[in-house]
């Protein structure tokens, strides 16, 4: 039982990692068919692990209330106002974080923030060093830094 409940949460904890890696490269994240498998590839693979435990559960004579707490575990009730994720107004993480981050790692006198600001934002005014672009930008940097931290990678 522990066994099968680390498995699931490794696997959706690795198709969680392949997706965000897959929008930093600039990749539209492979997802199922939406008419044949629901809207996300995470979601089918949390669902069909669940099965599976239960199945096993089933035959091992577990009783429904053993079963109810796996559930609960595998498949958290989600919140009532539906809101995931960051808030709005945040830069997603994408190919344009990578490249501002590579080309302000190159060069920092010459890729300050506010002119990595005027390329990567679709803004009409330029920006200066305190603009809300420049602080975006730079908090999509650092939470790519720490994701490739979080992957092992060593600047």
């Amino acid at each position: 039982m522990r066994k099968a409940m680390r498995l699931v949460k490794e696997r959706e904890h690795l198709t969680l990692l392949l997706l965000r890696i897959e929008s930093y490269l600039g990749l539209d994240p492979k997802r199922p068919d939406p008419e044949s498998w629901g809207p996300r590839i995470a979601e089918f693979a949390k669902y069909m692990d669940a099965v599976r435990c239960i199945r096993v559960m089933i035959q091992s004579g577990d009783s429904d209330e053993t079963i109810i707490a796996l559930l609960m575990l595998l498949i958290p009730i989600s919140d009532a106002n539906g809101k995931r994720g960051r808030p709005k107004g945040t830069i997603d993480h994408d190919e344009s974080v990578l490249l501002a981050m590579e080309l302000r790692d190159s060069d920092p006198k010459e890729f300050s923030w506010p002119k990595l600001a005027d390329h990567f934002c679709n803004c009409k005014k330029p920006h200066s060093a305190d603009s809300v672009c420049v602080d975006k930008l730079k908090k999509a940097v650092k939470r790519l830094r720490d994701f490739l931290q979080e992957l092992g990678y060593k600047r």
